[in-house]
Parts: C-alpha cells; structure tokens; sequence
C-alpha cells in the first residue's frame, strides 16, 4: 500500500470518530467528555459567533497517522509521533496499520483540516478576571476570512498602524530601563495612532513585556475603547490548552507556575488570540507565514480614516530573539516592511544592529521604465563583519552547522539589499533620549522617502508635527496649490489641531478647499456618538434618513441660538442651501469658509481647533460670542455631568476671548469699540454682537465698559449724558432745554474750538523758521473751516430739534412714564377709598381709558418682541417677568370692572375686592422703576431670588403643617362631622401657631363649651375637646413649634442669607443686566406716557398701514446713537483683527510668563537630564563590571567606540552644572510659590544637597565659585574689569562701521582682550573728516606736543578723561587704548575726543492719563509714556540727548540737548524750557552709566 493510498484510508475511516482532542489522555484526565455534545448558552453575541465560524467552516488541523519518532525527556527516551503528540492522544483510527511501512512524518500527508473546536472567551482566573476573545484555525486559513472574523464578528475598528512585535519567545532578562523605554514608546504609539499591536501572545519573553505595556495603557486610558493586542501563536506551543478545547461560550484559563518544555502560556494582557495550528506540537515558528501573511491582509483592508490610502502601514519592531527572529525579518523585508531593531536588547536584534552599522554603503544607479535613472543603495557585508557575524550567531545560537550558519547570514545579507527599511535603535546611545514611537514613524518615514504624500500621512495618523515640521516642510519643498487638501480634510476630521494650524501656515486656502460639498462631507463623518450627530437626530424629521443637509444644520444652529438668530444655511422656509444630488457643490466655494469650520468645531464640542479658525477669521468678537451661546445652550440639552462641566469650561473660555476683545478695542479706541458692538453682522445671524449676548444671558460681556457706555448714550439720545439732574426742571418745562440742557453736537463743537486753540498757542511758541512757516500754511488752510464753516462741517440742531430730541430720549420718555404714572395711582387710589359708587363717576371713567392705553401699549410690546408666529411672539413676550405681572394687574382690573357692572351687592362687593387687589398688584408694578438704580436694581434681582426659596421652603413647610393640623384635629375632636369650612378650620390653626397665636384657649377648653353633639352642631355652643386632646395636643404643639421656629426658621434664615451673599458678589452683574432690559424697553417705547400715548400709537397704526411693514426694534435700538455714524465696515474688521491679534500675543505671552508654563518646562527639561546622566552612567557601569571593549562591546549592543574618559568628565560636569541650573530656578520657582501663598513651608520638597567640589575638581573654572546662602547653593561667575577676557563686544567689531563703507579689521574673540598676544593685528585706521576739521568739541591728532591728562579732568581744555569701565592704557604713540579690547579700527572715528566722550541721555517718563486725569490701566497695570526724538541725520526714533561740552556738567548738558530735541528750541533760552526742565532735573535721578564703543 502506497503512503498516499493509506492517507486516503485513514481518512474515510474518521467520519465517524470523535474529534481528536476529545479523546481522554493522561495528561488531562478531567476532560474525559467529547466536546462536541457541549451544550453552552451564553451571550447572543457568542451564540452569532458559532454561526457565523460554522457557516464559514473554519477549520483546524489534525494529524491522521502516528510515526513513531524517539525523543529524549530527562534522560529517558519516550516515544512520540512525528507531529509531537503522544500515541494516547492519536485516535485509534489514526493509528498506522501493522503492513503499512514506517516513514518519516510529513505535515502535507500525514495531517487533514477539520472542523474547529475551539473558539470563543478566555477567562484568565485569578487575573481580574480578564477576558479575551480566541480562535482555533489552520495554519493555510485564509486571511481574508480572518479578518472578516476580526471586523464583523468580534466588532474590531481598523486600524490607523500594525505594530508587529517579534522577539524572545523564551524569559529573558531586561534592564528596567529597558523596560520602561520600550513599554512607553509602545503605548505612546499605540494611543497616538490607534494602532493594532501583535505578537504571539505567550506569557514569556518580548511579548509578556508587549501585555504588560498594554495593560498600562488599558489602564491609564479607562475611559477609552479597550486596545487591540492581537496575539497569533502556534497553537501546539499553548500550555494548558485542553482548557480551550470548547465550542462558544467562557474557557476559563489557568497560568499556573509550572513550565513544560515547548510550551508557555498564553499572556492575559493580550485583547484577541489567533492560535494557529498546523497538526504538531512544541514546535515553534510555524505561525510566522500565517502571521506574514494577516498582517498583510490587515495592511490592505483597513479602511478606517485611511480612504484615500492603499494600504495601512505595518511596522515590524525586533526585541532581543533568536534564529525565528531573523526568519521574521527577512520575510519582513521581502515584504517591504520596515523594521526597527532595537540594539542593545540582545541576541537578534543586537547581531542585526551590529550587521547595519558595520557594513557598508554601496550607491549605484538603476533604471525605471519610463528610462529615468535613479540612484539606488545597499549595505555591503566585506568578509572580516560576515566572520564576525558567524562567530556571533553561533555564541549566541548555539549553533556549530555550517549550513544555518549560512542560511541566517544569507537571510541578514537579503535583508541588508533594502537599508531604507533598516533602522536602529540604540539604547545606550544619544539615541536613547528619543522614544520608540519616534523612532518608528522616521523608519515608516525612511521607507517612503519618494512620496512625500506618504510621509505626510503617517506623521498626520501618528500626531507628530513636529516631524512634520522638521523632515517634510522643508525649505526645498514646495507644496502645490490644493495638494493638501485632502490631507487637511483628513487633520480637521481625526483633530489633529497643530497639523491644521501647519497646513494654513504652509500655503492651504481655506477659500479653495471649502466647498459646499467638503462642507457636508465634515457633517456627515460626524461619529454616531458626537454631541452634533446627537442633536441632529433628535431635530431630524425623518428618522430613516441618514444623509445630513446643511438646512438641518441651519435649524440645528436657529434652536441653540434662538428664534433671532437668522442662520445662513436658512435661506428660506422651504429652500436649502445647494446639496451635491442637484448641483456641482465640489466647485461652489463658500464665501468664509473659516466662519463655518469654526461653526462645525464648536458644535462637534473641538474648541482648541475652534480657535485656530477664530483667529484665521473675521468677525472675531461676535464668533466667540456665538461659541459661548451654542456650548452654553448644548449644556443646557445634555445629561452628562462630566460633558456639562467640559462644555462650561469651553464657554467660559470664548466668553474671556470675546471680554479681551472687547477691552481691548475700547481702550484703543472707545468709538470703534461701540461700533464694534452694534453693526449688523450678515455672516452671524443678521444680527449684532448685543443682541447675542443679551439673547445668550452673558452678564460677564453686557457689564463690561463698552456696552455700558453704548447703554448711556443711547439712555441719554441726543443729549449729552453729564445734564445729570437738570433734566428734571426740562420735565417740568421743556422750553428749559435749549437753554440747561447740553448735547452731544455741543461737546464736538467745544472739542473743535479746544483743539483750535491749542493749535494757536503751539504756533506761538514755535521758533523753528521751516516748521513755524509749515505749520502757518496748514494752520491758515484749516482756519476757514474752523469758525466760519463750523455749521456746514458739524451740524447744530436748532431750539425746536433740541426739543424734539429731547423727548425723543429714552430717559425722558422714563422720567414722564414714572411721573404719569404715580398720576395714576393717586388717581386709583382716590377711586378706591372715595369715589367706588353704585353709579360709574367721570374718575373711573378717565381710569378705565388709563388703563386701555396700557393695555394697548402692552399689546404693542407683545407684537414687537420678536419675530415669529403669535406663539412664539407670546412666548417670548412671558419671558419677561414684568410682563406677566402686566398681564395679571390688567385682568384683575377689567374683571374687576365686568364685576362691577352687575346690579348685585355681591358682585359689587367682589369687584371692589378684586379692584383692591388690582391696586396692590399696580403698585408692585411701580417696583420695576427702582431697577434703574445701581442700588435699588440688584435689591430686585434678591427678592426674585428669595421668592423662588421660599416656595421651595413653603412645600416643606406644608407637609409639616398639614401632618400636625390633621393630627391635632383628631385628637381634639374625634368624630367631627363634615362640612365645608373644615378643612380651612383645621389648617388655620397649625398655620396661625407658626406666628405664636397658639389658640390654647380651644385646647384646653373654654368655660361654656358642651359635651352634647346636638348643642355644638347647630352652631349655638363650642364643642369641648376631648380629655387626652388636652394632654397631648400641647405636648406635640410644644415639639411642632420647636420645628417651626428653631429649625425650619433658621434653616428659611441661612438660605436667604446665601441667595443675598450670592446676589451681592454679583451687584454689578445684575444691575447692568437690568439696565440693558430698562433702556431697551423706554427706547421702543412711544414718547408720549399713558394715556396720551394711544396718540402715539394711531400714528404708529396709520404708518403701518402706509408703508405695510416696521423695521426691527432692535436694530434701530441698537445702531441709532448717532445720526452721522456711517460705518466703515471694512475699517472696522480690520480695527478688530488687529486688537484681536495683539490681545492673543500678549495672552500668549502671559501664559508663558505663567508659574504653571515654567514649572512644567523645568520639568521636562529634569527630565531630559535625567535620562542623559542616566545614559551615561549605564554605559560607565557596563564598562567597569565587564571590562569589554571593540568588538566585544558589539555583541552588546554598544558602541565600537572605546569609552572616552575625558569626555564622559567633561559631559558629566556639563550636565551638573546644567542641573545647578536648574535647582536655582526650581528655588525661584518655590520662593515664588511661597511669596503667592500659593505652597506652605510645610508642602515644600525636601531639598537636594548641595553638590561640592575640591579644588581638583573645579579645574580650570578658577573663577567660578560657590557661595552658601540660606542653607542652599548658589552658583555664581565672577566678572571683574581687570580681567577682559569675558568682556567680548561683538558690536564693537561689526562691519561695516556706522553710517561709512569701512571694514574693520577682523579679531576673533580668543584675541580680542588685549592681554592676548596676537602678532598679525593691523587695525584698520579711520577719522572722520568732519573730526579731522577740529571743530570745537573735537581733539586735535596727537603728537609729540600733545599733552593730554590720561584717567583723570583735563583743565585745560575742561574735558572729563575718566572712563566708567576704570583705567585704561595709554600705548607707546600716546593712544588711549579701548579698555573693551580690540575692535579692527583705530583713530577716533567719528567720535570727537580721545579716550572716554562722554554723553547724557535725559529719560522723561510719566503716567498716561485719561481726559479725567485718571490714571490709564492695562491689566492692572499703570501705562508708561516717555519722550522720544526723531534724529534729523537718520530718521531714527531715539532718546533724546547727546556729548558734553567743553567744560559742561551732565545736568547743563540734558537741559540743553532736550530743549534742542524734544522742544524744538535752538539753546537754553526758551522761556518755557526755563520753566519746567529745573523741576524735572530736581525729580530726576542718575539711572545708571555705561559704556558704548
């Protein structure tokens, strides 16, 4: 019988038989139950898992003929199969017949595929009980089937990377530092890309330090999708697998401390197991093609964010391992994946890293198809590295065969032919300051050094800009225009902020890349669970479809900001904006694409991103007021504490941008700032930046300085808003106003003639010739325009205009609304107590028309209080609390009157109740005239506040009152019959007692009081209580008014006492708050008062019937302060951006200033030194406890290099001197803290002790030098003016020299003090010729009659000789030589004397004050103003001042120079210099003196 015929009759005999791994064994005698007839209900999501394995028939391997095959286990020979399995674990079947001729076991014949038994949870008992999903397949699966498996049945997201780990299958030693370095880089990158890590998933060796680095990222990433650690191990190498052996459902797995030789468990860290199976046992390496080849697959159909990619990156990382290592590579390599092998860990990987650095680079040229030529490299191996290769393979393999020896050279040579996909990482060189995940994404970046688009892509998915920055946006490269657009749609959708910020900065117009259709497209990739896909579902009418249009958007944004918010995506009830179904969107562009990326950012909840397109952007100020309103108004929609609390913060944040702007803009320029405020916006709701922030409740932005001062002027109308109190005799009489009354044309007039008299006084005294004769000119051509043209250029409104604006202001409007209306009250008042007859008197007549203009009036308010249906009118209108109060005063009034117009004395006497009460509620109304007062309003705001407490307190307070009143009740007086006035009866009482009226009278029983049921019935006696009524009633009103008083009062107390403190922190919110509703309301509002206001409105009616429709009142309130504001709108955005621009600098430069920003750069700066010392001092212990050097250092991972001591000193002394660095900031840092009561004493770090050094140890720093000071170390650099060495000026050897075309000589600084011989020195030599001349403030040249008086006051001439930096050496031709060293010139220059010219610089400073006289702030901070001069010889702006005289003192000299300068003056007889410069020499002080050369 041939081998192949007893193939195929094994088997059709194993139709019948059981699986082979339910066949009973020794080794596991539990499982004596064939697992087929398992029965397992779980999860339904297991039970689709088992459907969806059978229907795909999954297979795994068994083998089908036992070859006898001796092995030696501990000195004994045991017999086993071929395939590693014992003869009990075969089936009988499977057994070799006697006549069959023994062979050698062979996988392809001697195993078949069978169904798989093996699949389901792991659960790692005593382990937390984690649990990862696993299967059972054939080594040959296919791996599309495979990774239909992973995405559709175990739900796994593609990945944006696969970092395949391969290593040491066997425990290995590894360093902690090892550890650390390699399990950071890993989570780094896994979270960074979202990446898939793999391995083979056992419990031993690299990849129990890959689940360890998974668990750490599990756990530091909770809230997280748990991370995806797939594990593909052979399943024959599996310990304890028998427990795996079932169909479905839970396999709880044990790891038990005993080992078998050829097997390691499974690790518990891992997520997913794929346990290959090619029919042998203890044989490792058989998962590897299988591993290669889903690896692959995965790179190919993973289609997670990478739609515009061909396949997703795969990047291999080698950890210590052994030959399989090398197998992996090579199949790696050929497969052009890139590997980093990490050097230093061992065995593979350091034989690999010693292969890459050692041989060497071979370029030559190749030829493509297209017949471009190209050059190309490999690493070469020369025959000394193979010797060494093969000598290192076989210590470390322990292998002695030529021919593996061979093969593994031959698999290192094939994988050195593609050094692009080779790099390494070291960890005991400079290297290892970097992480493993940089070092991955720089060799994903080597391996696609042609597509730079490629590049681009992976440092996006890996969050790394600062690669980006550094090995693709080059100064060689140029990007095309719209190149990046799809990778900048890619950044905006993963949020990846500082790759959008580099996009814009490198060329990406916002105007070209968003379209409309780009504009769905960020819409639709909203996540399903995204705050905006949330909201749009719950707005979208129709529930099945899932496309999103930019109308939905619209509605979306319409609902969060309110009805007065016209979005533009709104065109019309029934129109969208164009959809890509019916137009070509991709070519229609948007008009401010930054406008609508900002809006998808607030709304997608990315608020850092939001602010790059904010400041990419217009329209600042109303932007972040639209981000503060939709975050705020999304809060308000969701239910997750921790999302609220996000959304707050975010608010908060562009509430503080849009005050800073703000602030900003009004101190620059407080009419912009108005402006600012009040212009329409057509790209913001057609609306204006009050209106947002009114709409959206910011009292923070309504209170600042701006809008209060917008509010003023438009109280005040026309009229200026200093009348104060005179406007009050205008009330009484208006023919007072053109007379008392000032107004805003009046204070430009006076501005104008302010202005034209000082322009008359500095023309006086002005004595320049040209200027005085330029300014005359100017000052001639403006006068005409000045006096005679004033009316034409400013308009000045006539008495009967003045008057008419008079009435026109809100305030006046307010002040005869009050009057009229206290009018009104007297009057009701008057009715009410004297005049409320049968018959209807004039009086009540003239009140009931009162009253109907204020019903009219209200009406008017109701129709103007927003656009919109009437609901939604009405709605709006009730918002208001005043209004309400409006409402119920007006009904109560005409039910009142409808009462009184019945001939009943019942209702009669009703109406006069109801009117009564209807007077009460009029005169609560008068309440509302105190919210003008800045200490009446908040007062207001407080009892609102107090009232919603109290009915809280009420509905407590209820259920004890009512409790108590039943239960006396029935203890008084049992059995009580029925009727209506008992339950008013029974709660009176227990409400009264609260008051201390305790009616202990009816409790104890009053003298006349009966017993017999029909005396106290009919009404005629009082019934007495009952006899245990008397003893417990008092007894449980004793413990009731304990309750009341002590408890519930107090806690009514506290409660109050909060709501005041909270209200009056807030004063000033509140109360400006209040005022904008104030003078909205009085500006609206007819001039005329109620009831000569219906005149006001027929004529409103007879205009509304002319014209057919009224402007909105809100733009009208808020753009008419100013007849003659025409606003410049492009002037303004740019006014804004530039404010918004220089707010963002100095926030920015605040932050950095910050101690937080400080603390965290010393930080990480300790930390970067820690990690060098660190370097150093493993590779110093290595050195010492080894002894290794050159090529035995390699076979450690270490550099070939021998150790160099000195420099190893010299790096460690430049290091501590760089932590003495730093331990001085960190003391600044905590004093700081300290100073700010920011840290106690007691919270202080212990502190680091002082590192001391001998005398050998300071070498050649002799002077530097240690001084102790308060118990810490302070390291300080002597510098004296003997010694110059460190006194280099580098501008005093600049060429050319100032203001000519001379070079200096050239001096290099180790010669520039002048103690340093330097042979080849030739100065160049230069005077200038106006120096030449000898003018009288210049020294003549020197020669031998000179006679100068060197370092000290020369008499003769009166010059001052000393030098401020000491003395200095006069040279054998009597020159003074430069004590700062050499320069490459000598001569004097353009300098008149020699040796020290001297000069005086005046600093003339005050305090910017505003028109008031205060004091100007910014940021709390005093602005400081100084004297500047433009130089007349090159236009620079300077200090005023310059050299003495012959014979003049310093204070002679800035007297002079700062009349000549900065008052214009020609000498020191200026009348008005003479004046003022005496006090200001007398107030000023020497600053400091210094030299110049």
């Amino acid at each position: 019988m041939s081998r192949r015929d007893h193939h195929e009759l094994l088997r059709q005999n194993t139709t019948d038989t059981a699986p082979l791994s339910s066949i009973p064994s020794s080794r596991d005698p539990v499982n004596t139950k064939p697992t087929g007839t398992r029965k397992f209900v779980g999860r339904k999501n297991v039970m689709c898992d088992s459907q969806w394995i059978e229907r795909k028939n999954i297979q795994c391997r068994k083998c089908v003929r036992f070859v006898p095959t001796k092995t030696d286990k501990g000195g004994k020979e045991k017999v086993i199969c071929g395939c590693g399995y014992h003869k009990s674990d075969h089936s009988l079947a499977f057994l070799s017949p006697p006549d069959v001729p023994p062979s050698e076991w062979n996988q392809k014949y001697d195993t078949e595929t069978v169904p798989t038994d093996s699949f389901g949870e792991i659960e790692f008992v005593g382990y937390g009980q984690r649990r990862a999903k696993y299967i059972r397949v054939d080594v040959e699966t296919s791996a599309d089937v495979m990774w239909e498996l992973m995405t559709r049945v175990w739900g796994l997201t593609p990945p944006n990377l696969v970092i395949s780990v391969t290593g040491g299958a066997k425990n290995f030693h590894m360093t902690p530092r090892l550890k650390d370095v390699f399990r950071k880089g890993l989570v780094k990158a896994a979270i960074s890309t979202e990446a898939w890590i793999t391995s083979s998933g056992t419990n031993a060796g690299v990849m129990k330090y890959v689940g360890e680095a998974v668990r750490d990222l599990v756990m530091g990433q909770a809230l997280q999708a748990r991370v995806v650690a797939l594990g593909i191990a052979p399943w024959g190498c599996v310990q304890n697998k028998q427990a795996l052996v079932q169909k479905g459902g839970t396999a709880p797995y044990r790891i038990s401390d005993e080992r078998v030789s050829g097997e390691t468990h499974l690790d518990s860290n891992h997520s997913h197991f794929i346990l290959v199976d090619n029919g042998t046992q203890h044989k490792f390496a058989v998962e590897i093609p299988f591993r290669a080849k889903l690896e692959k697959t995965i790179s190919e159909r993973s289609a997670s964010r990478a739609a515009d990619r061909d396949k997703v990156p795969i990047i291999l990382v080698v950890v210590e391992g052994g030959p399989g290592t090398l197998q992996t590579v090579y199949r790696s390599i050929q497969e052009r994946t890139p590997a980093v092998i990490i050097g230093g860990s061992g065995r593979a990987a350091n034989i690999l890293a010693y292969a890459i650095q050692n041989c060497y680079e071979h370029v030559f040229e190749e030829s493509r198809q297209q017949g471009e030529k190209i050059l190309n490299k490999v690493l070469v191996m020369n025959s000394h590295v193979e010797g060494e290769m093969k000598k290192m393979l076989s210590e470390e393999f322990n292998e002695s065969s030529e021919k593996r020896l061979n093969q593994w050279i031959e698999w290192v040579k094939r994988c050195l032919q593609f050094p692009d996909l080779l790099s390494v990482y070291q960890l005991d060189s400079d290297q290892s300051a970097k992480d493993i995940d940089l070092v991955m994404l720089q060799a994903l970046l080597k391996a696609n050094h042609e597509q730079v688009m490629e590049q681009l892509k992976l440092a996006l998915i890996w969050d790394r800009v600062d690669i980006a920055k550094s090995e693709i946006f080059t100064e060689d490269r140029n990007f095309k225009a719209g190149s990046l657009d799809d990778i900048m749609f890619s950044a905006i959708v993963l949020n990846r902020v500082h790759f959008v910020k580099l996009f814009l900065e490198n060329g990406v117009c916002l105007r070209d890349f968003l379209t409309v259709e780009s504009l769905l497209r960020l819409y639709q990739a909203a996540p399903r669970k995204s705050i905006l896909y949330e909201h749009l579902k719950k707005g979208r009418k129709n529930k099945s479809r899932d496309k999103i249009s930019l109308h939905q958007v619209g509605h979306l944004i319409q609902s969060l900001m309110g009805d007065f918010y016209k979005s533009i995506y709104l065109s019309s009830p029934d129109e969208e904006l164009p959809d890509p179904d019916f137009v070509d969107s991709s070519k229609t562009v948007l008009e401010r694409p930054e406008r609508d990326l900002f809006v998808w950012c607030v709304l997608m909840h990315r608020c850092e991103m939001a602010r790059i397109f904010w400041e990419e952007g217009r329209d600042a100020l109303a932007a972040a007021l639209v981000a503060n309103s939709l975050l705020k108004s999304i809060r308000q929609r969701t239910a997750d504490n921790e999302l609220k609390q996000d959304l707050l913060q975010d608010a908060l944040e562009f509430q503080e941008l849009a005050i800073g702007i703000l602030r900003e803009c009004y101190m620059d320029d407080a009419e912009r700032a108005m402006k600012l405020l009040i212009r329409p916006l057509n790209y913001w709701g057609k609306t204006n930046c009050v209106s947002i922030a009114i709409e959206s409740s910011n009292k923070e932005f309504i209170a600042q300085s701006a809008c209060q001062e917008l509010f003023s002027a438009i109280w005040w109308g026309k009229m200026d808003t200093e009348n104060g109190l005179k406007i009050l005799s205008c009330v009484v009489c208006p023919a007072l106003v053109p007379i008392c009354l000032r107004f805003k044309h009046d204070r430009v007039v006076e501005q104008k003639d302010e202005q034209e008299r000082a322009d008359t006084t500095i023309r006086n005294h002005k004595r320049c010739p040209h200027w005085a004769s330029w300014n005359q000119s100017s000052v001639t051509s403006q006068g005409s325009t000045s006096s005679a043209d004033l009316a034409e250029v400013i308009h000045v409104p006539s008495s009967l205009q003045k008057i008419k604006h008079f009435f026109q202001a809100p305030v006046t409007k307010f002040c005869y609304t009050v009057g009229f209306y206290l009018v009104f009250l007297m009057l009701y008042s008057y009715v009410m107590l004297i005049d409320l007859q049968w018959r209807i008197s004039a009086t009540e007549v003239v009140l009931m028309f009162w009253v109907f203009t204020m019903a009219v009036d209200e009406i008017r308010q109701l129709w103007k209080s927003s656009p919109g249906s009437v609901g939604e009118r009405t709605a709006n209108y009730l918002c208001d609390k005043w209004n309400i109060l409006d409402v119920v005063t007006i009904g109560l009034f005409i039910l009142g009157m409808i009462l009184r117009l019945f001939p009943h004395h019942e209702t009669f006497t009703a109406a006069r109740v109801i009117l009564a009460i209807n007077l009460f509620t009029f005169f609560l109304r008068l309440l509302h005239i105190f919210s003008v007062s800045k200490l009446m309003g908040p007062k207001l705001v407080m009892i609102g506040r107090m009232l919603k407490d109290l009915v809280t307190f009420m509905l407590i307070m209820l259920v004890f009152i009512v409790g108590y009143a039943i239960t006396s009740q029935s203890i008084l007086y049992p059995n009580t019959d029925m009727n209506k006035m008992l339950v008013i009866d029974v709660l009176k009482k227990a409400y009264w007692q609260i008051f201390a009226e305790l009616f202990l009278e009816e409790i104890e029983g009053k003298e006349d009081c009966v017993e017999n049921m029909a005396a106290y019935t009919n009404g005629t006696h009082v019934r007495c209580p009952s006899e245990a009524g008397k003893v417990i009633v008092p007894i449980l009103l004793a413990f009731y008014m304990l309750y009341m008083h002590i408890l519930m009062l107090s806690l009514l107390i506290a409660v109050f006492t909060n709501t005041f403190e909270a209200v009056q922190s807030n004063t000033d919110l509140h109360w400006h708050f209040q005022r904008y509703k104030l003078v909205y309301e009085y500006y609206e509002r007819p001039s005329l008062p109620p009831p000569f206001i219906v005149f006001s409105h027929i004529y409103q009616m007879i205009r509304f019937c002319m014209k057919g429709c009224t402007t909105n009142v809100m733009y009208g309130f808020l753009s008419d302060s100013d007849d003659n504001d025409q606003v410049d709108t492009l002037s303004l955005e740019l006014f804004e951006e530039n404010r918004r621009d220089e707010f963002m600098w100095e926030r920015n430069q605040g932050t950095m200033r910050s101690t937080e920003y400080r603390v965290a750069a010393t930080a990480n700066s300790v930390e970067t030194l820690v990690s060098k010392v660190d370097d150093i001092r493993e590779h110093l212990a290595f050195v010492d406890i080894f002894g290794v050097s050159g090529g035995d250092v390699t076979k450690f991972g270490l550099s070939t290099k021998p150790p160099n001591v000195r420099t190893l000193s010299q790096n460690v002394t430049r290091l501590e001197s760089q932590v003495r660095e730093m331990q001085s900031s960190l003391d600044w840092l905590i004093k700081a803290l300290c100073d700010q009561n920011v840290v106690t004493g007691q919270a202080l770090p212990q502190q680091v002790p002082s590192i001391t050094m001998t005398a050998d140890e300071k070498g050649a720093d002799a002077d530097g030098g240690t001084m102790l000071e308060g118990g810490r170390a302070v390291y300080f650099r002597q510098t004296t003016s003997v010694d110059t060495a460190d006194l280099v000026t580098l501008k005093s050897r600049l060429s050319p020299y100032p203001g000519t075309n001379i070079s200096r000589a050239e001096v290099p600084d180790n010669y520039a003090a002048w103690e340093d011989p330097f042979s080849s020195y030739n100065p160049v030599n230069f005077t200038s010729d106006i120096v030449r001349q000898n003018p009288l403030w210049a020294d003549g040249e020197i020669d031998g009659s000179t006679n100068y008086s060197w370092n000290g006051f020369d008499k003769d001439i009166g010059v001052n000789r000393v030098s401020y930096q000491g003395e200095y050496v006069v040279d054998e031709r009597g020159h003074p030589l430069n004590p700062i060293g050499r320069t490459g010139l000598q001569g004097r220059g353009c300098l008149g004397r020699w040796g020290p010219n001297h000069a005086a610089d005046p600093i003339v400073t005050r305090w910017k004050c505003d028109e008031r006289g205060e004091v100007v702030k910014r940021e709390g901070k005093p602005v400081l103003e100084f004297v500047a001069v433009r130089r007349h010889d090159n236009k620079h702006w300077a200090l005023p001042g310059g050299f003495l005289y012959s014979g003049e003192s310093v204070d002679q000299a800035v007297r002079r120079r700062f009349v000549e300068e900065a008052m214009a003056g020609e000498d020191d007889t200026d009348d008005l210099g003479l004046q003022i410069l005496p006090d200001l020499l007398s107030q000023g002080t020497e600053n400091f003196n210094t030299f110049r050369s």
